[in-house]
């Protein structure tokens, strides 16, 4: 609930270090963060642990985070079942009012 309060994105630039390398600038010229998800094993009842098994067998929750190049959470969705597919849980964030400005990513 305290999301768009607590978790914004800090700026719509590149990052400086990224902007004075010419190697890596016209790649990342419009990258603002980066974004990226994890499964972290859970202990659940066995009526749902069916939809708790990721696809490695194991019980699992699905987090995805966001932050920004200088290390601010953009986006935080924990708890998810790990049979959830992590493009899920990123089109759930883009419902609830998570974006990224236009011509970045």
């Amino acid at each position: 609930m305290l999301q768009n309060e607590l978790l914004k994105l800090s700026h719509n630039e590149c990052l400086w270090e990224i902007e004075k390398n010419s190697k890596f600038y016209s790649y990342f010229k419009n990258a603002i963060g980066a974004i990226n998800g994890t499964h972290i094993q859970d202990q659940v009842l066995a009526a749902i642990a069916p939809v708790v098994r990721n696809w490695k067998s194991y019980l699992s929750q699905n987090d995805i985070v966001a932050c920004t190049f200088d290390m601010y959470f953009a986006l935080v969705r924990p708890g998810w079942e790990g049979s959830t597919d992590a493009g899920q849980v990123l089109n759930n964030a883009y419902r609830k009012g998570f974006n990224i400005p236009e011509d970045k990513y």
